[in-house]
Order: structure tokens, then sequence, then C-alpha cells
């Protein structure tokens, strides 16, 4: 993202600060969680510079250590600023230091502390902000690398603390319905946005072929003509062609009965017994859309205005995860396909170390991607099969075993764009859904299948007493029923 905090974080609004000319603890722990939940809407546009990772809460540490000039406030007086105010005048305590980093905590999703630490006494006299990330606690104390050298992920040592926990926006699932009911329509306003923002960049379902409406067993038959389809386009052989085109119309139509002209007795045997299969398979292929959040049907007071904004995002999420679900069936499951032709590989029979290191970097970006559409792995992989297929002409077998590396070089940037962009949809879905984009993994020429590097798996299998050839690569899928078993 372009820009500096002082074009993406706006000017404060009129009446900025909060101020408490005499106080208690109790008081300005209310005062810093009134900013905390009021404000995050400040910093949404300048939190997208930073990634939902360890590495990005380093660099939001960093930033607010070098852009911000610690002060504690005058004797007798606390100031707590918000975002905005705290840009501006990039001068402030612990409180408006808690509050900047929280706001950009929530606009990312992390889910976080705010921890009031007492050194001794019995009265808390500090603050900060403890981020929860994949399990683990990780202090954003900027004051204590300031004032003692602290690092980032490190906090002093305590004798009492008080932890008030705060979600990270887009958590349907558990909005604080202790906030005000601006804050709360504030936060469906901004995630309804985000939602619509995601909807627009997708193509619209076509009513026909929504895989979100079908059977597990019509997906099958989807995958398959479509595979038949490709097989087609590759023979040369006209009487093959027919059989394979009247192949995928049986798929098609979901019965054999257009499968008469098959000559061919292996593939009218393989479509009858994937129609076979299919018909049993009557389950939905996916689970249902419909996203569980808090209902204040039952809610009295100032919230009993609000249940249509929940009903909205709801709708509007369930609307989005089908439109992700056809797109990926669409064609671009198809895309990604040649980066994960390593993924049909056995890993315990591989030798090389540069091809285990790449399964695994892909299998964490395939797994990734599967949960979040919930995707069924046999019918991801018949995508990405047919991909393969489509693009090499070969199975991921047949290019294993095959002499000579395969031309597919003209392909990684074709690939690698594509698979870099469905995950950067996932991102963005999963910070909607889940509130968490998880870790996609690294998604480039140094994780991708490279077919050059079978010659030397043959090399390291002659050596170890192979027979030279490629048996101990049988596909790792192969005994999925009819999704892979062709080629």
């Amino acid at each position: 993202m372009s820009g500096s905090a002082s074009t993406l974080i706006p000017p404060p609004a009129k009446g900025p600060q909060l101020r408490k000319e005499e106080y208690r603890t109790g008081d300005i722990m209310k005062v810093v969680q009134d900013i905390v939940r009021g404000y995050a809407h400040e910093t949404e546009q300048f939190s997208r510079q930073f990634s939902r990772s360890e590495a990005g809460l380093k660099k939001l540490f960093n930033w607010v250590y070098r852009n911000f000039t610690y002060k504690e406030d005058p004797p007798g007086s606390q100031w707590v600023q918000t975002p905005a105010y705290l840009n501006r005048h990039r001068v402030g305590d612990c409180k408006s230091y808690t509050a900047f980093i929280s706001s950009v905590l929530q606009n990312l999703g992390i889910d976080h502390y705010i921890r009031y630490a007492a050194y001794g006494t019995s009265e808390y006299r500090h603050v900060y902000p403890v981020a929860l990330l994949d399990g683990k606690q990780i202090p954003l104390d900027v004051v204590y690398k300031v004032q003692h050298g602290g690092r980032f992920g490190e906090e002093k040592r305590y004798t009492k603390k008080k932890d008030i926990k705060v979600k990270g926006l887009y958590q349907l699932g558990s909005i604080d319905m202790g906030a005000s009911e601006e804050e709360i329509i504030g936060q469906l306003k901004m995630t309804l946005a985000e939602v619509e923002k995601m909807d627009a960049q997708l193509p619209a379902i076509n009513p026909s072929r929504d895989v979100t409406k079908m059977t597990a067993g019509q997906v099958d038959n989807l995958i398959w003509a479509d595979r038949f389809e490709i097989l087609e386009g590759l023979t040369k052989d006209s009487t093959q062609k027919s059989e394979y085109r009247a192949a995928a119309a049986a798929m098609r139509q979901g019965d054999i009965a257009g499968i008469g002209s098959i000559r061919n007795s292996a593939i009218r045997k393989q479509v009858e017994a994937i129609l076979k299969n299919s018909v049993k398979k009557q389950r939905p292929a996916f689970a249902n859309f419909s996203i569980k959040i808090p209902t204040p049907a039952g809610v009295k007071g100032l919230f009993s205005g609000i249940g249509n904004f929940f009903r909205r995002v709801g709708q509007a999420i369930g609307n989005l995860f089908k439109k992700f679900v056809n797109w990926i069936f669409s064609g671009v499951g198809k895309k990604m396909g040649p980066f994960f032709i390593f993924q049909f590989l056995q890993r315990g029979k591989i030798k090389s170390p540069e091809i285990r290191s790449r399964i695994d970097a892909q299998q964490k970006s395939y797994t990734f991607i599967r949960r979040l559409g919930k995707f069924d792995d046999q019918q991801l992989k018949g995508l990405m099969l047919n991909g393969i297929l489509e693009r090499t002409g070969k199975s991921p077998k047949q290019i294993a075993e095959e002499e000579g590396v395969p031309q597919i070089g003209n392909l990684v940037s074709v690939v690698i764009g594509a698979i870099q962009f469905v995950v950067k949809v996932v991102e963005k879905v999963a910070g909607i859904f889940r509130r968490s984009s998880g870790d996609a993994g690294r998604i480039d020429e140094t994780t991708m299948s490279d077919p050059s590097l079978f010659e030397e798996e043959r090399r390291l299998q002659q050596q170890g007493g192979g027979a030279g050839n490629f048996n101990p690569l049988l596909l790792a899928a192969a005994g999925i029923p009819f999704i892979l078993k062709a080629l």
C-alpha cells in the first residue's frame, strides 16, 4: 500500500482527547477501553500495509517506535488520545500508544488483550497491547523499548496484571454485545463494505452450473465431463474423439443413455463405474453456507434496532462464499493445477530434498485454499489434475516418468499469477469469515512444481538401487475412486 500515515489516517475529529483531572485507576481503564472500542475505523486504510503475521506485528511495533515520541502526561492529568489525534501530534504515553496499536490490530482481525500491569504495588501504572496470534501471546510494549531497551515480543516482569480482551473486527460470531449500538453498527457497516467490495471482484454465478446446489455425485460428474473434453482435444484419432465426446455428454446428463456410441470397452466401463458411483453420492457437495452470527432479537433497549444489520451482513457473506466456490470451479481451480504437480507424488518415496521441500510448501498453500472453500480433497485435486492435463497434455505420473525436461517454462508466470490472485482473494475472504487469514505459504518459482527436478530424483533413485524408473513415484492420490485413476 502506498501513502504515508498522514494521508492514510484522516484528521482527528473535534474533541479528540478525553481528559480526567481527578481520576481513579478504574476511570482511566474505562476511558482507554472507550477509545479502543470506538475509534478503530480511523486506521482502517493505514492498517492494510501490515500483514496478519508475526512479521507484520513487528513492522507495526517498529513503526510506532520510530514515528511517535513517548512523553508522560503532566502530574495530576491523564490524557487518552484517539489514533488520529496521536498520529497528528506524534507525542503520547502508553495509553495513547495502546489505543493506536489496538486499532490496527482490530482492523487486521487480530484478537488481543489490553494488559494493565502493576510493578510492586497494587495499582496498575502501565498498559500495552498483547496480540493473540496462532495460539501465541505477543506483547507489543513499545514504551518498554523506549525506556528499557525491550525488544519486540518482550514485556517487563509484572507483579499483577489485568487483561481485557478486544476482538478483531469481522468477528461476527463474537461481537461484544456490551458495546454501544453505534459501535456495533459501525463494525457491521465496515464488514458489509468489505464483503461487497470482494463480491464485485468475482464473476457472477451461472445458475445452471451453481456447484453449491449440486450433490457430491453431480460435482464428480462435472469434473469428469471436463476431463473427457480435455482428452477429446488432446487426441488426434477421430474415433477416440467421438468416444470422449460421448463420454463427456454422459457425464453432463448424468446417465448412461448417451454412451451407446462408445466402442472402447475400457472407456465404456469407466463411464459406467463413474455414473454408478455418483448416483450413490446424494449428499450436498457443500455444507450450508449460513453464517452463525449473534441475533439481537431477544436484546432489549438500544440493540433492538440493529437486527437488520446482522441479517444483511450474514446474507452478504453467505452469497460471497458461494460465489468464491463457483469461481474456483469455473476454471480457476484448473489454472492452479501445474503449480501443484508435486502434490500428486508420495512424499515418503521421494529422495530429492528439494522436491520434498516443495511438496511441504505446496501442501500449506493447498490446505489453506481447501479449508476456506470447504472443498472435498478428491474433487479439488480432480480440478487441478484437469488443469495439469489441459496445460501440459500429460498426467503428473507421465510428467515424472518422461525422459528430458517437459516444456512448461512458458506457463510459469501464468500459473504463479493465477494462484497468487487466488490466495489474495482467499486471504481477504478468510479475514471476513474466520477472523484469520492463516498462512498461505510462499507462491513463487521456488515452490512451484519444476519438472526439471525429476532428473535429479531419477538419478537419486538409481543410486539407491532402484530400477531407474519412477515406479516409487505413484500418484499419492491414486486410490481416489474414479477421480484420478483414468490417467
